[in-house]
């Protein structure tokens, strides 16, 4: 298919892109994009051939999702069961001992990822939520602190952040103009930025369903889905 070849291959160039700035990286940085792309191809290529109308946009990998699985909010357990996804993924090259990548052997289920693939769940089944709303990050990098912490792209060194946003932005411009929906639903405030930045769709803010946002908890729970119906109904 012409548009997932297309999107893939921003994808890659985008993985290279950033690959190049590695060495520069004032942090330890994990390219997910490179060490996982079996897996990140076959959940592109499974969402995307479904002329989802709506995006849901996220901000960058985590350490118990996407950077183990290399599916956007991975919880490993819904990669495996909801998305049947259950590929090999290889190790970052800079990685670190303190946070090691044991890809679809993570035993953890990263609770952001958790929150977001139950929501689909409940939507429907794989092919009904995937033939309505595709799930995205802005940025396939994940950044750790000299003891293995995960930090966002939004407390990164001031001039290496504008390097790699400069970077996300134009391939999501791309992606999305590729993709033409007509709402994308932002999981945070970094990302609803980024996705006003990047298209003239529709953009809906959803809280980020991290434990570090706890007020988020009951708008998961309650309000989630319902809104999650609306905007896609009107997609």
């Amino acid at each position: 298919m012409p548009v997932i070849d297309d999107i893939l291959s921003a994808y890659r160039a985008l993985s290279s892109s950033l690959d190049a700035l590695v060495p520069e990286s004032p942090v330890l940085t994990y390219n997910v994009l490179s060490y996982a792309w079996d897996n990140h191809e076959a959940y592109l290529r499974m969402a995307l051939g479904k002329g989802a109308g709506t995006v849901m946009l996220g901000m960058n990998p985590g350490p118990y999702g996407m950077a183990q699985t290399g599916v956007p909010f991975g919880a490993v357990s819904f990669v495996r069961t909801y998305l049947g996804i259950d590929g090999k993924v290889g190790h970052p090259a800079n990685e670190s001992p303190l946070r090691p990548i044991v890809g679809m052997d993570i035993r953890r289920d990263e609770a952001s990822g958790k929150a977001v693939w139950t929501m689909a769940s409940h939507y429907g089944s794989r092919d009904e939520f995937l033939s309505r709303c595709t799930v995205l990050n802005y940025c396939p990098l994940l950044f750790l602190d000299e003891k293995g912490r995960n930090f966002t792209p939004d407390c990164l060194q001031r001039d290496f952040r504008s390097k790699i946003e400069d970077l996300c932005t134009a391939s999501l411009s791309s992606i999305l103009a590729i993709l033409s929906p007509s709402s994308v639903i932002a999981l945070g405030r970094y990302a609803e930025g980024k996705a006003k930045a990047c298209t003239s769709a529709s953009v809906y803010y959803f809280p980020h369903p991290s434990p570090l946002n706890p007020s988020s908890y009951s708008f998961w729970k309650e309000k989630a889905l319902e809104e999650l119906r609306r905007i896609i109904d009107a997609s």
